[in-house]
């Protein structure tokens, strides 16, 4: 309830009103200035007149009513006035009293006054009316400088919220109590989330001790402390800080909080990492690396490649500035580096060692920050050999042009296409314009390869397919010249990269002298098969020629050695025998060389005794060695498997050439013969055989010949110690054929050694015996035989073989005569000679065989060469005898046809006539032939060996000779005979010769007896 003041006190109200020190003015409920004291009229240097009547902003000159020009309370911007908006909440809503503080710009004139006020707003009643009393204090002073506090404290806040490096303050507990932006920026946490852990939980573990110990010391010492450590990021990574912790106390002395100042580091470590890292790296690597700071060019680093290039220590390098190395270059060299800050650039440069001389490098040079400064980082790399390449490169270029274009074949570089072969040709040489005529632009003007091939073995598509799977293909064709003319060309292609694109080279040669050279080549090969086969022919005939004489001579001679001879004659027989057997080894070296040479030489793969076959070789030898005083040995090494597979008769033949040879070439000493195994695979075995000598030697330019055909060491070898030449040649040759090695060692004066190495797989024992081949056959009738032969002593001489076999021969001299009597007679076996005139044996045999398919025929010829036996086989013949003819030969090739035809074996018809002598009977009755015949006179011609051996001081033989003389008269069960056999055996085996000739003259008489007891028997 508003109080209405007297009116009697009205003067004393004005008079008090006056009085207050406070400006006070009085507003009716229009808002207009009813009273006014003195000392807001001095305050705002008004009138009383001036202001009585008007609204506040009117009065005293409210900028916003001037500005306006507007009466104040009727701008828009007076809503927003807060004197008048609390006066009138005082008029509304009756309230006693409203203190406010406001700020006002009023004008004086031209000049703005800004005033802050502190008022009262009081309600007081007058002339039943409603009027406010305001008081006026002055504020201004005060709210400036309020307000210059504010600001200036916003300021350093703004300011410390935007300072770069971060900024807090925490308490003794690590609590954060304040942390500016930067703080948030690197840790990514605010002060709550950062004090949702304690501090030292955000420190990286293996810095917090290192925090601690510097935080204690920093208490101790009442004083500041840097530090370098890692914080833990909101992101789970850890990021480094640079800080300065300063220990903040009360006057007490008490540390009431620290205030911290921090810088991040993580790119500068990250710097200072990767620069260690590079340094350690860059000391590993080949290519030079100097640091050079930018603004001097000064080198400030260098890694020992750097050292190595220039040869400078790496001490004298960081003397120089980089204008050192290159004289010269200066203002190229700083223009190079200022490029260095946008990118890193890369160049070449001649750089200067210490020694002066100039070397070609590739710098690149990059721009970066270390420690503040800017350093260009460049990397060096010596091109001396890209250079040195370059060049050689370029050179190559040039001498592989100048290949290309004075080749003699014509060359082409095509684009690869679906076209192939002919696909565009986009380079070609010079002789491709003289081989086929067009010019260099013709080929490369067309889109596809103007040369035609013809005459193709292939299709284009198939010699295209093959360089594509392949990426080479050839072949042979005839290409079209411009004028049409064909040339025969062999053609080569290529496929190859040439700058990452794929290309084919074709290179085409002119065959034309080619074609020529193999047409020749072929006539001349059959001329060489037309000579080879006069050779083989002349061979053959030669053979003929010499074994036909000597067919009579053997024949004759085994004869003879029927007859009843005294020994001196059997003697002479023997001697004649053997040089007819040296003879024929003589031609049978001719003929086996010859076989060889023309690839024909079988090798044979049966079981047979190593052990036994070298025994046997080297007792044959024994005679020759003994002769001339030479110990032979041997020795047999236990792990050699004592049965193999091979060809018996051609090993035999090597190591009887070899030690021939040894004997040979041996005049005194001794020769071994060894045999040892290399080595074992499976069922297979490598075996070594050596013949060892201590003869005259051979020299070291005469070992390359030795193996050569008809050669010696010396021409005068052959007169002194006779021989073909052959000998060597044939081994070396039968080695090879059978897969193995042959090599010899030798020194001149001192002896050789001749090495064999063969393969062989391992053999079985032989079965023995079957008793059924030793029954006793009977002959139940004649055997007829029809001989063919054109040589009248060749038929006197098997005819009476023949004859003395028991068999009925009827003779024919030619084939003609041979078909008309096995036209009209009817024979068991038709023996017919191959070479005779008129008509030969096997245009007869073809003639008898078409009448005549079962009696058996067989081949008789003096012909020696390869595949004869299979070709006469092939003719329609049965079997195959080589001439000179030996009886026994004969025989059991008769008996082995007639077993064929008969399916019954018939032996020798032998028989002991009415002196005791051991012939061949006649086949005029019926007559028993039996097994042991055929034994007495193997025991016969024994026995005669035997006494040969005695009368020619051969003593190595008679262990031989006795051990075959006790073997058949066991079989024959003279049990005498085999005691005293058995006798000479041990006494040749110990070297008792005298002993054992004393009983090798008593062992004819024993037979002599056994012979007649036989004798006596068979009559009986």
């Amino acid at each position: 309830m508003l109080k209405k003041m007297p009116v009697d006190n009205e003067e004393c109200f004005t008079q008090e009103f006056n009085a207050i020190s406070v400006g006070v003015l009085v507003l009716d409920e229009n808002q207009m200035i009813t009273k006014v004291n003195n000392a807001l009229l001095d305050f705002l240097k008004a009138s009383r007149i001036d202001i009585l009547g008007k609204r506040f902003g009117d009065a005293f000159q409210c900028k916003i009513c001037v500005l306006n020009k507007k009466k104040c309370g009727f701008s828009a911007e007076c809503d927003q006035c807060k004197l008048i908006s609390e006066i009138k909440k005082v008029f509304d809503l009756e309230e006693k009293s409203v203190k406010l503080e406001f700020n006002k710009s009023l004008l004086s004139g031209y000049i703005q006054n800004d005033y802050w006020f502190k008022i009262n707003i009081s309600l007081m009643a007058q002339d039943n009316s409603k009027n406010v009393v305001i008081t006026f204090e002055d504020i201004t002073d005060q709210k400036n400088k309020e307000i210059s506090i504010e600001e200036s404290r916003d300021y350093y806040f703004q300011m410390f919220e935007d300072f770069p490096s971060m900024i807090w303050k925490m308490d003794i507990k690590g609590n954060i109590i304040y942390s500016n932006r930067s703080w948030f920026l690197f840790t990514g946490k605010d002060v709550q989330e950062c004090n949702s852990n304690q501090w030292l939980d955000l420190i990286h573990p293996e810095d917090r001790n290192h925090y601690l110990r510097l935080l204690d010391v920093a208490l101790v010492n009442r004083s500041a402390f840097e530090i370098e450590y890692r914080i833990l990021h909101k992101s789970g990574q850890y990021r480094w800080i640079h800080a300065i912790y300063s220990p903040k106390y009360e006057i007490d002395g008490i540390n009431v909080c620290y205030t911290g100042l921090g810088i991040d580091i993580t790119d500068r470590k990250i710097t200072e990492e990767n620069l260690t890292r590079y340094k350690m790296l860059s000391e590993k690597v080949d290519e030079v690396i100097l640091f050079i700071e930018k603004s001097s060019g000064k080198i400030i680093g260098a890694n020992k490649s750097a050292t190595r290039l220039y040869g400078y220590s790496k001490k004298e390098l960081e003397k120089l500035t980089v204008f050192d190395l290159r004289a010269g270059e200066k203002e190229l060299v700083i223009e190079q580096m200022e490029n260095s800050n946008h990118k890193a650039i890369i160049f070449e440069a001649l750089n200067k060692k210490k020694d002066g001389t100039l070397i070609p490098v590739e710098v690149t040079f990059t721009g970066t920050l270390i420690n503040g400064k800017r350093v260009v980082l460049s990397i060096v790399r010596d091109m001396s050999e890209r250079k040195n390449s370059e060049k050689a490169l370029q050179d190559n270029e040039e001498k592989f042009r100048k290949i290309f274009n004075n080749s003699v074949d014509a060359k082409f570089v095509q684009k690869f296409t679906d076209q192939g072969i002919n696909s565009k040709i986009i380079e070609a040489n010079e002789t491709a314009t003289e081989m086929f005529g067009y010019h260099y632009d013709e080929y490369l003007s067309s889109e596809k390869s103007i040369i035609n091939y013809v005459d193709l073995e292939l299709s284009m598509e198939s010699y295209f397919h093959k360089l594509n799977e392949e990426g080479h293909v050839s072949f042979r064709a005839s290409a079209s010249t411009k004028v049409g003319i064909l040339l025969p060309v062999e053609v080569f292609c290529t496929l190859c990269d040439i700058n990452g694109k794929k290309t084919i080279i074709t290179i085409v040669r002119d065959i034309s002298d080619n074609v020529k050279f193999e047409k020749d080549l072929k006539q001349a090969k059959v001329d060489a098969e037309i000579a080879n086969k006069s050779k083989s022919e002349f061979l053959a005939n030669m053979s003929h020629e010499i074994r036909t004489p000597l067919n009579g001579i053997v024949g004759m001679v085994d004869l003879m050695r029927l007859s009843n001879l005294t020994p001196d004659h059997q003697e002479n027989i023997i001697i004649v025998k053997t040089c007819v057997n040296a003879l024929l080894n003589v031609i049978n070296d001719i003929l086996d060389f010859s076989k060889m040479e023309a690839g024909k030489m079988v090798i044979q793969k049966t079981d047979f005794d190593i052990k036994a076959l070298i025994e046997h070789t080297i007792k044959a030898q024994l005679p020759h060695a003994f002769g001339k005083g030479i110990e032979l040995n041997y020795a047999f090494s236990a792990t050699v498997p004592q049965y193999l597979i091979g060809d018996s008769h051609r090993i035999q033949q090597i190591l009887n050439n070899l030690i021939s040879n040894a004997i040979k070439f041996t005049e005194h000493g001794e020769i071994w013969i060894k045999t040892k195994k290399i080595s074992t695979e499976g069922n297979h075995v490598k075996v070594l055989f050596e013949v060892e000598d201590t003869g005259i030697g051979i020299s070291d330019c005469d070992l390359k010949k030795i193996f050569e055909s008809f050669k010696q060491v010396d021409g005068s070898f052959t007169r002194k110690f006779g021989g073909t030449g052959l000998g060597l040649a044939i081994t070396k040759q039968l080695v090879e054929i059978m897969n193995g090695e042959i090599w010899v060692d030798s020194k001149e004066g001192v002896g050789s050694k001749f090495s064999i190495a063969l393969s062989f797989d391992v053999g079985k024992p032989p079965q023995e015996e079957s008793e059924k081949n030793r029954e006793v056959y009977q002959i139940d009738k004649d055997y007829r035989i029809l001989l063919t032969e054109d040589d009248k002593v060749n038929q006197i001489v098997t005819a009476r073989m023949l004859k003395e076999c028991g068999y009925s021969v009827d003779i024919a001299n030619n084939g003609f005569e041979a078909v008309e009597m096995a036209g009209k007679n009817a024979y068991d076996v038709i023996l017919m000679d191959i070479q005779m005139p008129e008509m030969d044996g096997i245009e007869a045999t073809k003639r008898i065989r078409e009448t005549d398919q079962k009696t058996p025929i067989l081949a008789v010829t003096a012909y020696a060469l390869h595949g004869d036996r299979e070709r006469f086989i092939k003719q329609g013949m049965d079997e195959y005898i080589a001439k000179p003819i030996k009886i026994e030969e004969l025989v059991c090739a008769i008996e082995k046809a007639l077993k064929k035809k008969e399916n019954n074996i018939n032996n020798i018809g032998v028989s002991i006539n009415a002196n005791g002598e051991i012939v061949f009977s006649e086949k005029e009755i019926k007559q028993e032939v039996t097994y042991e015949s055929v034994k007495i006179m193997a025991l016969s011609d024994a026995i005669d060996m035997l006494n040969v051996n005695v009368a020619n001081g051969e003593f190595a033989f008679f262990e031989k000779q006795a051990n075959k003389i006790k073997c058949l008269a066991n079989e024959l069960d003279v049990e005498d005979l085999k005691t005293i056999a058995f006798k000479i055996e041990l006494d040749a085996r110990r070297g008792d010769f005298e002993e054992a000739v004393k009983k090798a003259s008593k062992i004819w008489p024993i037979f002599e007896v056994f012979k007649k007891t036989a004798l006596e028997l068979k009559i009986d």
